[in-house]
């Protein structure tokens, strides 16, 4: 194939693969590890507490660390980002003593969803604006005492406040999102005998890369830009 003519093929071909690429304007995450992860902002505490006091006057905390899988997508036309993690297992432990003969409370299959608007900060990253948004937190909740099953597995789908959602521009890094703020919307559950509702806080830290599909058609079109600035005469 002569120079011109690869020249003009190569331009026609990256145009559409790039055009593919960026189709919407959007970019997804996968997560590939991290999840909940920080102790300090992981925990629970009794309903009656004010959600500004709740960090500090928890009755459970974060115990065993659980891993996300999922996406986050930013939409670069509407500046909103779409989260949807799940969490295979993670659960918390009691910080003193039982709460209601409760003294471990085990997590599955919990998903989070919610669409925040961000903007991009000039400095590398994505931010969340204008605070708290709603979304939802599902799953289900296991509470034991003593290693043994207290009370039988119960499936949950509440309604939560999203905020500080942090994402790298490059799609490559850490995404950073806490479900439950320190306002009311912290999501609650019947816990021990009674029940009493506790107020949970979640807070992720989610390792992350662009979708494969993306970053392939990226690169190959960059691929044959580059081939075609070497062939043109």
């Amino acid at each position: 194939m002569g120079a011109k003519i690869w020249a003009k093929t190569a331009a026609v071909g990256g145009a559409l693969l790039i055009g593919v690429a960026q189709a919407g304007s959007a970019l997804t995450m996968t997560a590939t590890g991290g999840g909940i992860s920080a102790v300090v902002g992981n925990y629970a505490c009794a309903s009656a507490t004010s959600p500004g006091l709740c960090a500090i006057q928890k009755t459970f905390d974060y115990f065993t660390p659980g891993t996300a899988s999922g996406t986050i997508t930013v939409d670069t036309n509407t500046n909103l980002a779409t989260v949807a993690l799940s969490i295979a297992s993670f659960s918390f432990d009691d910080v003193s003593a039982p709460v209601g003969g409760v003294d471990e409370i085990l997590f599955t299959n919990v998903f989070y969803s919610v669409t925040v608007p961000v903007i991009d900060n000039g400095s590398g990253f994505y931010n969340q604006t204008g605070g708290a948004v709603l979304g939802t937190v599902t799953g289900t909740y296991e509470q034991k005492l003593g290693g043994a099953t207290a009370i039988a597995a119960a499936a949950f789908s509440e309604s939560v406040s999203y905020s500080n959602l942090v994402c790298p521009t490059g799609g490559i890094g850490q995404c950073g999102l806490t479900a439950g703020n320190g306002a009311a919307g912290l999501y609650d559950l019947n816990v021990g005998s009674g029940p009493a509702l506790t107020k949970f806080v979640n807070t992720l830290n989610v390792n992350v890369i662009p979708e494969p599909a993306t970053g392939i058609l990226l690169a190959l079109g960059l691929a044959i830009v580059a081939a075609r600035r070497r062939s043109a005469p």
